[in-house]
C-alpha cells in the first residue's frame, strides 16, 4: 500500500513538473530595433533611417532617434520622435548640423514594458563633397582680362536683404557674389535674374556677370567658403566683354 501511494506521488509531482509554463528571457519583452543608415541631404540635413526588428510583448508606441558628437549617443541626447510606422521602418530629418562635425545616431523604439536603441552610424560631414574645380586658379586673386591682381579685402558671407554677400576688393576691382540661400558645397550657376537654388548672381565693379558660367563653392571649417569661377564674361559695353576669373575664401 505504501508503494503505490509513493508511486502515485511521483505520477502527480511529473504532471505537475510537465504543466509548468516557461518563462521568457526578460529581453524578450523589449522591443528591438536597428539604426539603418544616415544619408546626407543637399540642404545639409541629414535623413535617419531605423527598423523594428521585433516589437517585443507588445506594440510599438514611439520610434525616434538620437544623436551626438560622441559615438554611442544617449537616447536623450539630441532626442527626435519618427512621425510613425512604414512598415517596420522609420525616419526622421536632422536639420541646423554643424558642418565642421562629425554626428552619430541611433534608432531607438518604446513598447508597454520598455524601450530598446539601436547601434549607431555615422556621418563624417552633414555637407555633400563639392565638385572638383576644372581648372588650376591662384587663390585670392581676379583675373580680368589676363591681367591678374590680389584681394587685398575679402568679407566673410553675410545675409543682408534676403540673400546671402560676399565681396572682395583689390586694388582695381570689386567683386560681388549674391546667393539666394546660404551656400552649400556644390556647383552652382550665374543667372543674371534673381538666383535661387543653385543659382546666384556675380557683380564685377557693380556690372553683373553674364550668366550661364559655373561657379564651384566649397565649404570649409569655421564657416569659411572657397569660391571659384574658371571663366565668364561681363559686359563692357563696347566690342568685346571682360574674362573674368577669380578665386577666394571668405573671412
Amino acid at each position: 500500500m505504501k508503494q503505490l501511494y509513493y508511486a502515485g506521488f511521483v505520477m502527480v509531482v511529473m504532471l505537475l513538473a510537465n504543466c509548468t509554463k516557461v518563462e521568457k528571457d526578460v529581453h524578450d519583452y523589449f522591443p528591438v530595433v536597428k539604426t539603418v543608415s544616415a544619408q546626407v541631404v543637399a540642404d545639409g540635413s541629414v535623413e535617419i533611417t531605423g527598423e523594428i526588428v521585433s516589437s517585443g510583448n507588445t506594440d510599438v508606441y514611439y520610434v525616434g532617434f538620437c544623436a551626438d558628437t560622441v559615438p554611442n549617443p544617449r537616447m536623450t541626447a539630441n532626442q527626435r520622435q519618427s512621425a510613425g510606422l512604414d512598415g517596420k521602418r522609420f525616419t526622421y530629418t536632422y536639420e541646423g548640423l554643424d558642418a565642421t562635425k562629425k554626428y552619430y545616431f541611433r534608432a531607438w523604439a518604446t513598447n508597454k514594458e520598455g524601450y530598446a536603441i539601436g547601434g549607431d552610424v555615422e556621418v563624417d560631414s552633414v555637407f555633400l563633397p563639392s565638385d572638383p574645380v576644372p581648372c588650376n586658379l591662384n587663390i585670392n586673386s581676379i583675373s580680368v582680362n589676363a591681367t591678374t591682381e590680389v584681394y587685398t579685402n575679402i568679407s566673410s558671407l553675410v545675409q543682408s536683404g534676403g540673400v546671402w554677400i560676399a565681396t572682395a576688393t583689390s586694388n582695381n576691382h570689386k567683386l560681388e557674389v549674391r546667393f539666394a540661400a546660404k551656400p552649400l558645397s556644390g556647383k552652382y550657376i550665374i543667372t543674371k535674374a534673381i538666383p535661387g537654388d543653385r543659382y546666384m548672381n556675380i557683380f564685377l565693379d557693380n556690372v553683373a556677370v553674364n550668366g550661364g558660367a559655373d561657379v564651384y563653392v566649397r565649404q570649409l571649417t569655421g564657416g569659411k567658403l572657397k569660391i571659384s569661377l574658371c571663366s565668364a564674361f561681363v559686359s563692357s559695353g563696347g566690342a568685346t566683354n571682360d574674362v573674368l576669373k577669380t578665386a577666394f575664401v571668405t573671412q
